[in-house]
């Protein structure tokens, strides 16, 4: 960065104009996610396109918008919870929620479009979705203006993303940051076939987290409302006529519906892909720090590594068991995605289960192990890329290497660990 921008976006903290065209400034050189040809890889869905402006001048990830550069110091109102629970006191955008509300029949409506249409084309049976099957459901919220905006053809541009669909941004991310949040608590309630009652949901939400953001601030909704939203989209419970003209102008908007759910697919499973990554390198990884296999000067690139692969969300517990939950789930989920091949040759290598690292050899095993994952499911990430791509209508877009998918799940230093892990002289001087 040019010391003359840097000094701009550093006076413009605590200044709107500066700021605004201090960002400006910064993203002539660094683009926002969304400009990026490898935004799904770089980021999941929502951080990617949380910067993104919707047509009432707010970023569409409100508070949370990412990453930090890009995110606008926009008024926001901000009011203290007290319906109880997890948020119990917390503030809460009220600004947002005031957005929201102004569209909720029809955001309302058109997650049952959306829900009928999913249905259809994945042809489910059971019309009520368990948290492995809504997942995917739910990444369509997150994705629809990640496509309208990056698509080649008929791009929506930066600023002009209805209320509506801003608001089933908002909303339809609630299923899978609920399995999420679960999952990184070593919960493994995600793995319940059975669908869950509108009660059984919202408790699940509060008691997982999910309803707390990690700078501290509650989510807008009621409990009545999240009650309501989630058993609608979970247990398809809307019964009035769908006759909202702004929710089928939405779902017009898309066009090809099955190119769409091809993106969307492609991309959440691309995630889910990076996700087992990260969590097989931090299994692996945790297993050497426990082995104390580790010579003194490599404990510093242990820990960048597993803090790069593993984000603790609990301070102390079970952090083994609660990364192979998040092994278990994930798995469910890349396989519900359809990639059960990456699974089995992974299931055959011996790496979906912890290891037992111990011993002379316990280094290069831990190496070799990372290694393998890393060269396993690069393909599959290799191949959702080039799929969403094509899906957005730029085949030619950016390519990546299994060197680039180990620093995306581990870091930058995680490369010289490892080869400092096979060096039989280090490991002999360490020995």
């Amino acid at each position: 960065m040019s010391n003359p921008v840097k000094t701009l976006i550093q006076q413009a903290k605590h200044n709107k104009t500066l700021r605004h065209w201090g960002l400006k400034a910064y993203a002539v050189k660094h683009p926002p996610p969304f400009r990026r040809a490898n935004m799904e890889f770089d980021y999941d869905i929502w951080n990617g396109i949380s910067s993104l402006y919707g047509s009432d001048g707010r970023q569409i990830g409100e508070n949370n918008a990412g990453p930090h550069p890009y995110r606008a110091d926009i008024p926001t109102e901000h009011k203290p919870f007290r319906f109880g629970g997890s948020r119990e006191g917390l503030p809460f955008n009220m600004t947002a929620l005031k957005h929201v509300l102004a569209v909720w029949d029809d955001a309302l409506q058109l997650a049952t479009l959306v829900r009928n249409r999913y249905i259809a084309h994945r042809g489910l049976e059971n019309k009520r979705f368990n948290l492995i099957n809504a997942y995917l459901f739910s990444k369509l919220g997150t994705a629809l203006p990640a496509y309208l905006v990056r698509r080649r053809e008929n791009p929506l541009p930066d600023g002009e993303l209805p209320p509506l669909e801003t608001a089933f941004f908002t909303l339809g991310v609630g299923p899978f940051m609920v399995l999420r949040a679960l999952m990184e608590k070593g919960d493994r309630t995600p793995l319940n076939p059975d669908p869950m009652t509108a009660d059984q949901l919202y408790e699940a939400a509060d008691s997982s987290g999910s309803l707390v953001t990690r700078a501290g601030k509650g989510c807008a909704g009621s409990p009545k409302l999240i009650r309501e939203f989630l058993d609608v989209t979970m247990n398809g419970t809307y019964d009035k006529p769908l006759n909202s003209a702004e929710a089928q102008r939405a779902l017009n908007s898309v066009g090809d519906w099955d190119n769409f759910f091809d993106y969307v697919q492609a991309a959440s499973r691309l995630e889910l892909l990076i996700k087992l990554n990260q969590a097989l390198f931090a299994q692996t990884l945790m297993a050497l720090q426990a082995s104390s296999s580790a010579a003194p000067q490599e404990r510093a690139a242990l820990d960048d590594a597993i803090d790069h692969s593993y984000y603790q969300v609990v301070e102390s517990g079970d952090h083994a068991a609660i990364v192979a939950t998040i092994i278990d789930v994930v798995s469910a989920l890349i396989d519900d995605h359809g990639d059960s091949g990456t699974l089995e040759r992974l299931r055959a290598a011996g790496l979906l289960t912890a290891p037992a690292l111990a011993g002379p050899n316990a280094r290069a095993e831990a190496a070799h192990r990372i290694r393998q994952a890393n060269a396993l499911i690069f393909p599959g990430c290799e191949r959702d890329l080039a799929a969403l791509h094509a899906r957005l209508g730029h085949p030619n877009w950016g390519h990546i290497t299994e060197a680039e998918l180990m620093t995306r799940c581990g870091g930058a230093a995680l490369a010289g660990l490892l080869s400092a892990l096979e060096n039989p002289a280090t490991a002999t001087a360490h020995a």
